[in-house]
């Protein structure tokens, strides 16, 4: 028999109702308690190690770094979609100019002043004949305007290409070197034309049906500088504006392409940051929806569809302006080069020969032969085509560049708005885990 547990009386205050009623004590366990593993007598038991416990680290991936961490990789992509698109649009601004008023004006300058030397050589080779009446014995000339003057219209539109071409190549070491040695070549040419011309009008209507000897001798010298030294000048200068055009247009569309992969990249980022950002709010918060995050991913689509179609437009006209109208103009200007009776023609000495009719009516009487005529005719055709497709393509190049200065500013005022309602939206569900 055990004796009953003492009770100690609960002290009052005389102001609250006295404990009548103890709580019993606890009944002692039956079962005996399991030994403790961490008391310090069973750690320094030599007999036997303690077990090592199991650590678990926590969980850091919480609500509140999740949000942020989807939040911040959301800014990031939509700034850095927005450096992509600015950069490449203002490297494609840079690249339109450069070829509207530098690569293709030098192309097309330097093919149209190979056709106008040309010309000139067969004017003057015309002029040597310009000072009687007949072209021969039995055979009256046309009507038309003087040899003299067909020689200074004809070197006035070379002229013209020439300051096309001194503006066009100041920044290209070669291409001025190429001038130097051009302007030299053709102002002696000048010098013996002019002499050549002035020695075949000796004698006025009394002289030979052939120009003199003199004459045809500076007529000699003339054309051989022009072949040798004026023309493969020119040429050079021409296949180098070719070049120009072609390495800029492969730049241009490069930078294109490499810049629409990193923006579709970025955008899939932005996206995908923006959805699950939109799924955590859902299921952290119950909330159906978020009206900032949402707006953002609305004007996400927007930013990056309208990028990306903006750097495919912009391709597809480079691409259209080179192999379109510029490339017309080139193969328009190289026909005019290759046409029949171009290279001039060389009077034998002493064989009293004149200039051939064909050559003189076409040059010499304003295309009023029969064969000349044609040619004329020809001549003047593919000079319109070349006048039309230069046109085109100053068109195209300046629709190209009126398009980026009008969306030039959509990028980064997208992306400043994208992160401002982001972070304007993400701000307060945040502050309720503080």
């Amino acid at each position: 028999m055990t004796n009953p547990v003492p009770t100690i009386p609960v002290p009052t205050t005389g102001l609250d109702v006295p404990d009548l009623f103890p709580e019993p004590a606890p009944a002692p366990s039956l079962r005996r308690a399991p030994a403790d593993r961490t008391s310090p007598s069973r750690r320094t038991s030599p007999s036997r190690r303690p077990p090592r416990s199991r650590w678990t680290p926590p969980s850091r991936w919480t609500t509140p770094v999740r949000l942020t961490t989807l939040t911040a990789v959301a800014v990031l992509a939509v700034m850095a979609f927005a450096a992509v698109v600015s950069a490449a649009t203002g490297d494609l601004r840079g690249g339109l100019r450069r070829l509207g008023g530098r690569d293709a004006p030098h192309a097309l300058a330097a093919a149209e002043l190979r056709v106008e030397l040309m010309r000139l050589d067969a004017v003057l080779a015309g002029a040597l004949t310009a000072g009687r009446g007949r072209d021969g014995p039995g055979r009256t000339r046309a009507p038309g305007p003087r040899a003299p003057d067909l020689f200074a219209g004809a070197l006035a539109r070379a002229n013209a290409d020439l300051r096309v071409l001194t503006a066009a190549s100041a920044e290209d070491p070669a291409a001025r070197r190429e001038m130097v040695t051009v302007l030299d070549g053709l102002s002696r040419y000048q010098f013996l034309a002019g002499q050549a011309m002035l020695l075949a009008g000796e004698g006025g209507a009394e002289r030979e049906s052939a120009p003199p000897e003199r004459a045809l001798a500076r007529y000699r010298q003339a054309r051989d500088l022009m072949l040798r030294t004026v023309l493969p000048a020119v040429r050079r200068l021409a296949d180098g504006g070719v070049r120009n055009v072609d390495r800029t247009y492969r730049e241009q569309r490069r930078t294109l392409v490499t810049a629409r992969t990193a923006a579709m990249a970025l955008g899939a980022v932005l996206l995908v940051a923006l959805v699950a950002l939109n799924l955590t709010l859902l299921r952290r918060h119950n909330r159906w929806i978020n009206p900032a995050v949402a707006l953002v991913t609305v004007l996400a689509c927007v930013l990056v569809g309208g990028g990306v179609q903006l750097l495919l437009s912009q391709e597809h006209r480079l691409r259209a302006a080179r192999e379109g109208p510029l490339a017309a103009a080139l193969a328009f200007s190289a026909a005019r080069a290759a046409a029949p009776g171009r290279e001039g023609i060389l009077l034998p000495a002493g064989s009293g020969s004149p200039v051939p009719a064909r050559l003189v009516s076409r040059d010499a009487t304003g295309g009023t032969g029969g064969t000349g005529g044609t040619a004329g005719r020809d001549d003047g055709t593919l000079e319109r085509l070349i006048d039309l497709n230069r046109r085109d393509l100053d068109r195209r190049l300046g629709a190209g560049t009126r398009d980026l200065d009008r969306r030039d500013m959509m990028p980064p005022v997208g992306a400043a708005v994208m992160a401002g309602l982001l972070l304007a939206g993400v701000r307060p569900r945040l502050a309720e885990f503080r």
